[in-house]
């Protein structure tokens, strides 16, 4: 009944109405029905994007942190290793404690002004120290000095720890700090000791704050946590702020975010843990970045509001015009349309002609007319930037290869040039390496000046690129010194290539300005053999031609043979 009389009364009002009318108002519906639906749909999905971009920079954000963490204790590791393979320590590990004491304080120096290294005999007792802090005294009981007679160990101590630092040996007690350790073996195969160094987490803490006054938005905070879960950096340290199940959850998962508690006080979380990789572990650190759900998610909530006023705004402006566009827009915009997609189809479609038929279709006529002379304009500018951003992509990769003094390869560029051409080679001596050094290169600088050293530099990277071949690949390393990589060459021809840029380099004339001088080059020479795991190998043996060139008067060509091979 309610509904026959619903539909009665529907009736009569058609009646009433003209035609124009009745379409108006079904537009104005059908608009407002799916503007509507557009417009919260739009605002939803842009807010479920802004948060999930959010919780990724939170996530990455962490990631960043862990990262650089990674990467500063691995330099430290990097330093000790040398330290501990150094050719130059081979009698000081068993030798004079002072001055292997000297040499440890030299390297906390570089390292960290609160840094801690001992070198700990084999039997635990800690020979020497920077300071001399903990000296004869024993830590065989540690569990890491068992593993790091075994290989590179990291911990982490917190208030103390698994090893007393200086601080604790005043009677202090010792702010957080990591624990690096790796065993010194002189003699091959045989184990003297330990090197092991406590660092402070100064570093760490100023990584914090750094990101905190740069990359999230106040009030924001960084925790760093042991495995265990206690707080190491943050507002509560020595605190468990997370029960083991979820350090658990943190440690399987490696990174990722997550929304803590509800309502106004709920907090977004991204966290990471800096473990490295199956060939280069770490320390299981666990890197939280927190902020207040309020705050991170504020910018999303903003931008959904806006979607929906806009929304609502179109909403309103097409219910006002509805009318309008039902009597005077049908048969122009069909008319319209049907050229627009004639464009592109047929072979002389390729620009509207003028519409006519009301004001509104005369401006939208011109304005597809000049979209489409634009969009023309824009495909020959698009053509232009790709071409000039293929041109500037190879400037760039040159300049990331090159050294910008010499115009020769940078050290970096040469080690990938170096690999590929040592793959497939181990087998035969097709390959060659020549190590280049300036013979009293520092005295130039000192006399001259280091303008004029830079110009030396230059003339004798313009000599090596004179001598060397078209397929050989000479870079600058460092300093003074050079490296050719040459192929298909023998020990013979690596030698006569090697005395070539000696007499080279030896009788080339460079102006300094002051004056025109001469410098002259000790070479060492090598070729890559079988047993050569990497360029770093034929690199090294090379090195140590190029010293033996050096002992032997300077402005010498020295050969030194790969293991295996019958010399010439």
């Amino acid at each position: 009944m309610v509904l026959d009389g619903l539909r009665q009364r529907l009736a009569t009002l058609a009646d009433r109405l003209t035609l124009a009318q009745q379409i108006a108002l079904a537009m104005g519906v059908l608009f407002a029905v799916s503007l509507a639906a557009v417009a919260f749909l739009a605002a939803a999905i842009t807010r479920d994007v802004a948060i999930a971009r959010i919780e990724g920079e939170m996530r990455e954000t962490a990631r960043s942190y862990a990262g650089r963490l990674e990467q500063e204790m691995r330099e430290r590791l990097s330093d000790l290793t040398l330290l501990a393979a150094s050719e130059q320590m081979k009698d000081v590990w068993g030798g004079d404690p002072a001055r292997l004491r000297a040499v440890l304080d030299q390297l906390a120096a570089s390292m960290d002004r609160r840094a801690w290294i001992g070198f700990v005999r084999a039997d635990g007792t800690v020979a020497s120290a920077t300071r001399g802090a903990l000296e004869n005294q024993s830590v065989a009981s540690e569990g890491w000095f068992r593993e790091a007679l075994a290989g590179p160990t990291y911990r982490d101590i917190a208030g103390g720890g698994a090893t007393p630092a200086a601080a604790t040996a005043r009677g202090e007690r010792a702010p957080p700090a990591a624990l690096l350790a790796l065993p010194v073996a002189p003699s091959r195969g045989e184990i003297a000791g330990a090197l092991v160094a406590q660092l402070s987490l100064d570093y760490a803490d100023a990584l914090r704050r750094d990101l905190l006054g740069g990359t999230l938005v106040a009030p924001a905070q960084i925790w760093l946590l042991s495995r265990d879960g206690r707080m190491l950096l943050g507002p509560k340290p020595e605190s468990r702020p997370y029960d083991a199940a979820q350090i658990a959850r943190f440690l399987a998962a490696k990174s990722g975010a997550m929304l803590e508690g509800a309502g106004e006080g709920s907090t977004l979380t991204g966290f990471a843990v800096a473990d490295g990789d199956a060939h280069a572990p770490f320390i299981d650190w666990i890197i939280i970045a927190r902020q207040p759900a309020q705050v991170a998610f504020s910018a999303a909530w903003r931008l959904a509001g806006s979607i929906l006023a806009v929304g609502f705004a179109v909403l309103l402006l097409t219910l006002a015009i509805a009318a309008f566009l039902a009597r005077r827009i049908a048969w122009p915009l069909v008319s319209l349309a049907g050229r627009a997609d004639a464009i592109g189809r047929t072979a002389h479609s390729e620009m509207l002609p003028r519409q006519h038929g009301s004001r509104e279709i005369v401006r939208l006529s011109g304005a597809l007319r000049a979209l489409l002379r634009r969009v023309g304009a824009a495909e020959e500018r698009v053509s232009l930037q790709s071409a000039q951003h293929a041109k500037d992509l190879g400037d760039l990769r040159r300049m990331a290869e090159t050294d910008a003094l010499t115009g020769l390869l940078n050290r970096h560029a040469f080690q990938s040039e170096a690999a590929l051409a040592l793959a497939g080679t181990r087998a035969s001596d097709t390959v060659g390496l020549l190590m280049v050094d300036i013979d009293h290169f520092k005295r130039v600088n000192d006399t001259f000046g280091h303008k004029a050293g830079d110009l030396v530099l230059a003339g004798v990277s313009a000599a090596i690129a004179e001598v060397v071949r078209g397929a050989d690949r000479a870079a600058r390393i460092g300093g003074e010194e050079f490296v050719v990589l040459t192929r298909d060459v023998d020990a013979g021809g690596l030698v006569a290539l090697a005395e070539r840029l000696r007499a080279a380099i030896g009788q080339r004339e460079i102006d300094v300005g002051a004056a025109r001088i001469r410098v002259t080059a000790s070479i060492g020479a090598t070729l890559a053999g079988p047993e050569d795991r990497d360029i770093g190998d034929v690199m090294e043996r090379a090195d140590q031609a190029l010293y033996a060139a050096k002992r032997s008067g300077r402005d010498r060509v020295a050969l030194r043979h790969p293991p295996g091979r019958l010399r010439a």
